[in-house]
């Protein structure tokens, strides 16, 4: 060997000792401090660990349980291989791989630097790798995931065990302000609400997803599932939200909660409302109610003359809350009555500002009646109100008092003349007495003594007001609803005035699909008739029958001057399909079926104007059965019309 040739093998025998040496200073260093981590030895841990990552990681305080931690991050065990060290300054980055002889080995990334006091290499964090459904690696930081885990124990316990500072402090300022707000009975119940009673099983196993400054963690516990999110606070991981979802068996009468955060505001929103009712503090009461419910409801009611009822010391087993959706129901019962609190979201509250909740609506089931705060001190004023329109025949009032289905099916289809029309004989002109109230919830039934004949007016409370859905009085041989009733009218009044006023429109709208088709689609304008129905469907109401339904059969005056009148229901309204005009007691002599003699007039090409003539063309069919018997009153079959759901939403 030249001199060359052995000065290159000590170069490169020296390399590799240097090589070796440094090799084994981090290996030592990590084998030391995975093998204390293996160990659980929390005092060695930390003697192997920076400053940083034993406050991180391994604090010594309660209820902080570490390793109890570090196993859901399950960091690999095994023979250790260095496979790069890096350095970076003061620290050095070694990756390695971990695992068991003959099976994959896991990549950790070890950052090592060296402690000031003792000058002894320390680990400082470890990045496990985890591969995301792209493909791509990706490395999080064990000292992160730890600090998260760690807060994860600490909400276990605190929100269990600790006392009401310790659940505060574990939030972030905008949770921990709502949460400061509730007396100790209601933060009792969030507390139960997230965590169930007892202790439950001991087995901590998370799953989490981090951002930087965000977390979103999913655990069981008393068989409910629990996602909190978490907010990174001066390094610090706190608790901002947390929905719970029961399962099975647990469930019983506990309820879900979409967002404690939620169930904080409508708590708030409650006792605000029960201080402010009792109170009578009228302005307390507009800050924490929906308009429609305050000015509806309380703005001029004499809250004093019906006290909530207030049950404080009712169990947690007592309560509850269901939010869905910005809708909250708060419930509160005893032995003997029922609270039921309807809040709704506040919609312009900020994005990062707390909750807030607004009291829609306020129930009581008290002397097995369901008693709304809006019927209780609305109901008679309305009524009254409404009385009195329907004496004075003010359509405007009338329609402005009732519900949308009221409206629609008789109010809106009148004008000032043709209400005049509608037969309201049943209905006396004088000042309505209170006999009887009934409560229904939505609904209030108020019976009234009017002109000596009962009458019930039927009130639904709609957003905080009392809007009238329907009059019910005794009748013979008709309905007894005027709803129905007016319903069924208004397409005869309709009628006879397209007839009167030569309106061919007017006429078919109201018409049947099968008299428009042989009659009326066959004209460019009323046809002149030898009989005019105007003047006989403008009779006084006799009688209502049916057999079906959809099909109804009504007879007005009587057998010297009316007319009988079949009605159909095709796109949920009333609508003629015929009808026999009535002048006279001879049948063959003095009454015309309208369809056929449309048909015929219109057929022989009759332009005779139908004022001058009553002559009853031959061949005509008559109905043999006696429109008018002795015997008046039976059944109608016709029950109160109400409307569909759909029909009473209104738009405050």
């Amino acid at each position: 060997m030249n001199l060359n040739a052995k000065s290159l093998f000590l170069i490169a025998l020296l390399a590799s000792l240097v090589t070796g040496c440094a090799n084994t200073l981090e290996m030592r260093t990590i084998s030391q401090w995975m093998e204390q981590v293996e160990e659980e030895d929390l005092a060695k841990v930390r003697d192997r660990s920076s400053d940083k990552l034993g406050e991180q990681a391994f604090p010594l305080s309660k209820p902080a349980e570490p390793f109890a931690a570090l196993k859901v991050l399950n960091l690999p065990k095994g023979q250790i291989t260095i496979k790069d060290v890096q350095d970076e300054g003061e620290n050095k980055i070694v990756i390695a791989e971990i695992g068991e002889k003959d099976k994959p080995k896991r990549e950790l990334v070890f950052t090592i630097t060296q402690d000031d006091d003792s000058g002894n290499w320390v680990v400082d964090d470890v990045h496990r790798s985890e591969t995301q459904r792209t493909g791509q690696k990706r490395y999080r930081s064990v000292a992160q995931q730890m600090n998260l885990l760690l807060a994860v124990q600490e909400f276990n316990y605190i929100w269990t065990n600790g006392d009401r500072q310790q659940v505060l402090g574990s939030c972030t300022p905008r949770l921990a302000r709502l949460m400061a707000e509730l007396p100790p009975p209601d933060l009792d119940h969030i507390l139960t609400s997230v965590h169930g009673k007892g202790k439950g099983s001991k087995k901590f196993n998370p799953r989490a997803r981090m951002a930087e400054d965000s977390a979103e963690v999913s655990m069981s516990k008393n068989g409910r599932k629990i996602i909190a999110a978490y907010r990174n606070h001066d390094g610090r991981w706190l608790v901002d939200n947390v929905a719970v979802s029961i399962s099975g068996e647990s469930r019983g009468e506990v309820r879900d909660i979409p967002s404690i955060q939620d169930l904080a505001a409508v708590l708030i929103t409650t006792n605000s409302f029960r201080a402010a009712y009792d109170g009578n503090d009228k302005t307390g009461l507009e800050e924490v109610t929906t308009p429609q419910f305050f000015k509806g409801a309380l703005a001029s009611a004499d809250l004093a003359s019906f006290p909530i009822p207030a049950m404080d010391n009712v169990d947690q087993d007592n309560r509850s809350v269901d939010i869905v959706e910005g809708r909250a129901e708060f419930v509160i019962r005893d032995a003997d009555d029922v609270l039921q609190i309807t809040l709704m979201r506040d919609k312009d509250t900020p994005v990062n500002a707390p909750r807030k909740y607004r009291v829609d609506d306020v129930t009581v089931w008290q002397d097995r009646q369901e008693k709304r705060l809006a019927a209780i001190f609305n109901a008679q004023q309305s009524m009254q109100v409404f009385s009195h329109a329907l004496a004075q025949r003010d359509l405007k009032t009338l329609d402005y008092l009732s519900t949308r289905d009221f409206r629609k099916r008789v109010w809106e289809r009148l004008t000032p003349d043709t209400i005049h029309d509608l037969p309201l004989n049943d209905i006396p002109n004088t000042p309505p007495i209170p006999e009887n109230i009934v409560f229904r919830g939505q609904l209030t039934e108020i019976t009234v003594n009017q002109g000596d004949k009962p009458v019930t007016y039927v009130m639904r409370a709609l957003h905080g007001e009392m809007k009238v859905d329907d009059i019910l009085f005794p009748s013979e041989g008709r309905p007894d609803s005027l709803k129905q009733t007016a319903e069924i009218m208004i397409p005869i009044y309709d009628f006879a005035a397209g007839f009167r006023l030569n309106n061919l429109e007017l006429v078919a709208v109201n018409s049947s699909r099968e008299l428009n088709r042989m009659a009326w689609s066959q004209c460019r304008c009323i046809p002149h008739l030898n009989v005019t129905p105007a003047s006989h469907l403008k009779m006084p109401l006799h009688r209502v029958e049916n057999s079906n339904p959809k099909n109804v059969q009504v007879v007005l005056g009587d057998q010297n001057l009316g007319a009988v009148v079949w009605l159909v229901k095709e796109n949920n309204a009333y609508r003629i399909d015929d009808m026999r005009l009535i002048q006279g007691p001879d049948e063959r002599r003095d009454q015309v079926q309208l369809k056929q003699h449309v048909r015929l007039t219109l057929a022989e090409g009759e332009t005779i104007p139908r004022e001058l003539q009553t002559i009853v063309p031959a061949g005509f069919d008559v109905i043999r059965e006696d429109p008018f018997p002795e015997t008046v009153g039976q059944d109608t079959g016709i029950e109160q019309a109400v409307g569909s759901d759909d029909d009473y939403l209104e738009h405050p």
